[in-house]
């Protein structure tokens, strides 16, 4: 309780951004999440969000929930990092939200896939997957207004605190990083890792479009990568993913794992099918100061440097 606390009390002013299957940016709105203490009741927090509406309008503010200690709901702590759910919707979707901190600033990304049936077959019964169709990116901040390029450009964040709206070369994620994990897991319990560096099968930062042929990805400014399951199948470990470059220095990740659509294998009727509810069986959340570059990795220089480097004369 007291990480989930530290995470994220206070006023989140933010950016909240939402795509399409397809990768479209559908909408963008301006918006706040508030965790605050709960009126008479000091060690609890009350979950409220602003929504401003796009153009302009009255600011509305809709209560969610009150959390206290033993009752998180969905929320489960990874290092510096969240996960929210799996959870089932009234429309039957599925929505599975991760948040990544650092210094003032946080990004959260929450996913939505909606039953979907084979080709041809009547959708009657449990569906064959769940496919995604909307996944929200929220930047926010602990800066009593939402980040934009205008107000980082005029009050930059600091060291310790993410930029958002910077440029970041791809090349900026291949390097070399060592760090922290922090893991969490249905059998393992919670564990932390010293990484001394990264190996080339752990850094799945690097493949934008996953190890995985059923992977959706999204690679956003500001040094924001998104993956997940096109298709979540039935009873399938899918793997959820963000990485985050909140500076250049820096490299934080996040990663939880669900199972979705699995049939129990209690009851008396055995025409009946019973799916379980969704859960999530793993989560990890680790921090990387970057160690340096990679040998080999091309470099882009302006002619004035490559010829310091590189004189013609020295050929000869």
């Amino acid at each position: 309780w007291g990480m989930f606390k530290l995470l994220t009390e206070g006023r989140w002013d933010g950016v909240w951004q939402t795509y399409s299957e397809m990768g479209d940016k559908e909408s963008e709105v301006m918006a706040a999440v508030e965790m605050a203490p709960a009126p008479g009741n000091a060690e609890a927090l009350m979950m409220a969000h602003e929504l401003q509406p796009p153009g302009g309008g009255e600011v509305r503010r809709m209560p969610l929930a009150q959390l206290s200690p033993g009752k998180l709901g969905p929320f489960s702590v990874v290092g510096d990092g969240y996960l929210s759910g799996p959870s089932v919707l009234r429309s039957g979707a599925m929505s599975v939200e991760v948040c990544l901190r650092f210094g003032d600033g946080r990004v959260r990304v929450t996913f939505f896939h909606a039953p979907v049936w084979k080709k041809g077959q009547e959708q009657m019964g449990p569906p064959d997957g769940l496919k995604v169709y909307r996944v929200m990116v929220a930047r926010e901040a602990l800066r009593g207004t939402p980040p934009s390029f205008k107000t980082e450009e005029d009050a930059p964040p600091g060291e310790n605190n993410p930029s958002f709206f910077r440029g970041v070369s791809p090349f900026k994620w291949h390097a070399r990083w060592g760090g922290v994990s922090h893991t969490k897991g249905v059998t393992q319990g919670r564990g932390r890792w010293e990484v001394e560096e990264l190996d080339e099968t752990a850094s799945w930062h690097g493949r934008p479009r996953g190890d995985d042929p059923n992977t959706w990805c999204l690679r956003l400014p500001g040094g924001v990568l998104v993956q997940c399951p096109h298709v979540v199948r039935p009873g399938v470990a899918e793997t959820y993913r963000v990485a985050w470059l909140p500076t250049d220095e820096r490299l934080q990740r996040i990663e939880a794992r669900v199972i979705a659509l699995k049939e129990s294998e209690d009851g008396e009727d055995e025409e009946a099918v019973r799916l379980l509810p969704p859960a999530a069986i793993f989560s990890s959340f680790e921090a990387f100061q970057r160690l340096g570059n990679l040998p080999e990795v091309p470099e882009l220089v302006d002619e004035e440097e490559y010829l310091r480097r590189f004189p013609p004369d020295a050929a000869l």
